[in-house]
């Protein structure tokens, strides 16, 4: 689902999103009712896009240069997000999260930053292949300043993991809180 080249897509009555890639590109989609994705893909690559009722985005990706707020969303369990080119990310009202499948945080380039700032507990899905990958790179941010433990309730480092990397000059993973870090 996208709109380009200035082309409209109206859906004002839409509410739920699953197993849908939606490319946001040089026209519009009306997702101003949109309270939740599942097992989807969000692709920004114009400002102005707006989700003010979301709330929800499970199991979902996004990837941006632009830089949005998710106020309400309160949801990311299994989601990935990719920010680059100086894209600031923030999901404030997020306090846990869990991977269901493969997750990945990951912040490229100078200025580029997913913050979680309301984070405090991160866990990986006790079922197998579960794998949380956090990524700050050419001078990305990752901001889990509250994260106060990770856990991953299954012990399997060959089907599952949570991996954090800070690469490059400025590149850098807040974990300022974190007091525990487990893999039982």
């Amino acid at each position: 689902m996208g709109a380009s080249n200035y082309g409209s897509l109206l859906t004002p009555k839409l509410e739920s999103i699953s197993t849908v890639i939606v490319t946001h590109g040089t026209g519009s989609i009306d997702v101003s009712k949109v309270k939740s994705f599942t097992n989807s893909q969000i692709n920004i690559n114009t400002s102005g896009v707006t989700y003010p009722s979301l709330m929800t985005m499970r199991d979902t990706s996004i990837t941006t240069s632009f830089s949005y707020t998710f106020p309400l969303v309160t949801n990311i369990n299994g989601a990935s997000v990719y920010a680059s080119g100086g894209a600031v990310v923030s999901f404030p009202a997020v306090t846990m999260f869990t991977s269901t499948w493969r997750s990945v945080f990951q912040a490229t380039g100078t200025g580029s930053l997913i913050s979680l700032a309301g984070l405090t507990q991160i866990a990986n899905d006790s079922s197998n292949t579960k794998r949380l990958d956090i990524q700050a790179l050419k001078g990305g941010k990752v901001d889990l300043k509250n994260v106060v433990s990770i856990t991953d309730p299954a012990s399997d480092p060959g089907n599952r993991s949570v991996n954090i990397l800070a690469d490059g000059i400025s590149s850098q993973v807040d974990l300022s809180s974190l007091v525990s870090f487990q893999d039982t």
